[in-house]
């Protein structure tokens, strides 16, 4: 049985945006839920922002946020005219810790071979690429809207608090900025923008936020991110992009903000209205439908070698290294719903395939807008740096 529950559960590597059945969340106990409190959480030593390896990514340094997708180019580290701040997803799936530690090299791999590879890389053509390591919160944290789960994700953002005002000393007072996140990410990107960037002189350099994959509230702007709306064109700067993709042929009725917290007014709860905001990467705007005509293109993440970490086996060596696909243009189509960013991925085959709830694609949401995405935030750069 346990196999079986873990090969459905798979989906929720990259969790934050699903909301889960109450059968779900059951078996998502059974498998991933720390029989500790986070009390009783050994934990393990804060990253230094000052030393190098506590960065996945860093401009100038060889690493997989350099990687591009064939027939990808951009501009050397020092041409570009703007700095990205990347927080990437769950990849900690353990039971028997609340949050990851930093120094532990199979983590640190699956960092740098999946989100980094797969969604910083997007950011290449418009920005250096900064990606902080911080001790994540482990994937239960997610799947239940309780105390210990709030101080794992509290304790977890304290790292990226740390790691920005780390990024704003690197990066000096003059350089534009993209905030990117997905899942967790997104989760701490939301309060990062509440807590240190609204309302701040900071926000007047911020180009636009990228908050993915997390099920971010029609509310979040009015609660915490008014200096940031949500965006309604391609070029839009200071504005709030958001998505979480579904496969058009499985949504199901079910709204996908019902269950979810994030930080709202201050704390961590749910909204008061579950109903999640959307862009829609085809067309940037959140009303118009996109078609396949609109679509830059998908880049797919080859990362089936890690599979098995996420099914209850060893990880591959240190080392093992996943690889982006080729491009694949004008090959879905996708509209902006209630359920989330409504995907037609039949013409994509295997790359379309999800077994998660609701025809769920979060594991996909930057693959599936990959040349979408690194078009897209190379235009809103220009737009920022005309306007100056």
């Amino acid at each position: 049985m346990g196999r079986k529950i873990a090969v459905a559960l798979l989906v929720f590597v990259f969790m934050g945006a699903v909301g889960l059945f109450a059968m779900e969340r059951f078996a998502g106990q059974i498998l991933f839920k720390p029989k500790h409190s986070f009390a009783e959480q050994n934990l393990p030593a804060a990253p230094d922002y000052t030393d190098q390896t506590s960065w996945a990514a860093l401009p100038g340094r060889d690493d997989s946020a350099d990687i591009l997708p064939d027939g990808f180019t951009a501009p050397a580290d020092d041409l570009r005219q703007a700095d990205v701040f990347y927080i990437y997803p769950t990849v900690l799936m353990s039971k028997s810790t609340w949050v990851a530690d930093i120094a532990d090299p199979e983590t640190n791999m699956l960092v740098e071979q999946l989100p980094v590879l797969g969604q910083a890389t997007a950011f290449n053509g418009c920005c250096r690429v900064y990606v902080p390591r911080y001790r994540q919160a482990t994937l239960w944290t997610f799947m239940a809207n309780e105390p210990d789960n709030h101080q794992a994700i509290d304790f977890a953002y304290q790292d990226i608090a740390r790691a920005f005002d780390a990024f704003l000393e690197r990066v000096g007072d003059d350089r534009p900025i993209v905030l990117a996140g997905h899942s967790q990410g997104t989760r701490h990107l939301v309060r990062l923008v509440a807590e240190k960037i609204n309302d701040t002189r900071v926000a007047d350099r911020v180009v636009a936020v990228y908050a993915i994959g997390s099920g971010v509230f029609q509310e979040v702007t009015t609660r915490g991110l008014s200096d940031f709306p949500v965006c309604d064109s391609p070029s839009q700067t200071g504005c709030l992009i958001t998505w979480d993709a579904v496969d058009k042929a499985k949504a199901s009725g079910r709204e996908m903000g019902e269950g979810l917290y994030m930080w709202l007014d201050g704390v961590y709860q749910p909204a008061n209205d579950p109903s999640l905001a959307c862009v829609n990467p085809l067309t940037w705007r959140a009303g118009e439908a996109g078609e396949k005509e609109d679509h830059a293109g998908m880049v797919p993440l080859d990362s089936a070698i890690f599979s098995g970490v996420f099914v209850g086996r060893p990880a591959p060596p240190v080392g093992t290294r996943a690889q982006l696909g080729g491009l694949m243009p004008q090959s879905v189509s996708a509209t902006c719903a209630a359920q989330g960013l409504l995907v037609d991925v039949s013409g994509i085959g295997v790359h379309g395939k999800t077994t998660m709830p609701g025809g769920s694609l979060h594991l996909k949401d930057y693959s599936l807008f990959y040349k979408d995405i690194f078009d897209n935030a190379i235009t809103r750069v220009n737009a920022f740096l005309a306007a100056r």
